[in-house]
């Protein structure tokens, strides 16, 4: 299982110039690169910059220290010390995917991600709708959003994205069980390198991106689905049908399905809030 008891590695710069040379001369996304060294939050920022007229369609805000992140219905999402874990926003043309599957193709990569890790050996899953866990324990957490443009201005797709890299919250302030990429490391393993890693999740990313374009999202779907049954191995309850029975089956354009096989319900992931894991 992982720990939170792991001493506090030393703090590690993200190295911009490096992070771009790791990155594909090709790629489609984090053209640009912003690294702030404190913030309010990096999603406000983009926000900022947007609504002053800026062209930000491609770039990757990522902050140092973040002190007002927030996560989904305002929660207040823990981005820890300076230099230890990653807040970052990253801005993309509206008419690259639509915004649900952007921030559903991003989870996904980050997973690949955090599973690829050398010496990470703990269960990656996805708790619905946009929390990532190790061993049952939150790592990440992401939040997705359209900016639309206005008198003839192309929108910008927005995606949010905290991972507890190095350093996980204190249990005393956690709501719930929370753990760092680091803490789920072998014993003896050093921490986890922020550049690299960044690196690796938009390789990740760019890969899926481009998978769902060429060949459709068959298989992106199949991985979202087995991540979400890692999460939910018994099944789920959903509140407004009132339906309880494992995850059959996932698709963008039919939505989830769950439910006794003999009576399965189907709904539009637009139609879905709060899923809950059955425990038998």
């Amino acid at each position: 299982m992982p720990t939170t008891s792991r001493p506090e590695p030393e703090p590690q710069a993200l190295d911009g110039a490096r992070l771009l040379r790791l990155l594909s001369a090709s790629r489609q996304l984090a053209t640009r690169l912003e690294v702030l060294p404190l913030c309010a939050s990096t999603n406000d920022t983009a926000r900022e910059a947007f609504a002053s007229g800026k062209s930000i369609s491609g770039t990757l805000f990522s902050a140092e220290e973040q002190q007002g992140g927030r996560g989904r219905r305002s929660r207040d999402w823990w981005s820890g010390p300076k230099e230890q874990n990653l807040a970052l926003t990253l801005v993309a043309k509206e008419c690259l995917v639509d915004a649900p599957v952007f921030g559903l193709l991003s989870a996904v990569a980050l997973a690949d991600a955090l599973e690829s890790w050398p010496g990470q050996q703990s269960v990656v899953a996805l708790k619905w709708p946009n929390d990532l866990l190790l061993d049952g324990a939150k790592v990440a957490g992401f939040l997705g959003e359209l900016m639309s443009g206005s008198e003839g201005r192309t929108g910008c797709l927005m995606l949010g994205l905290g991972i507890n890299l190095r350093v996980a919250p204190p249990a005393e302030i956690a709501p719930y069980r929370t753990t760092s990429l680091h803490a789920a490391l072998e014993e003896g393993a050093p921490a986890p390198d922020r550049t690299l890693f960044l690196a690796q999740w938009l390789w990740q990313l760019e890969r899926r991106l481009r998978q769902f374009q060429c060949a459709g999202p068959e298989s992106f779907e199949q991985r979202f689905l087995s991540l979400l049954q890692r999460w939910a191995p018994y099944g789920i309850h959903e509140e407004h049908s009132d339906v309880r029975g494992p995850l059959l089956e996932f698709s963008l354009a039919g939505g989830l399905c769950w439910g006794p096989e003999s009576a399965p319900i189907r709904r539009p992931l637009s139609w879905l809030t709060s899923l809950h894991a059955l425990t038998r």
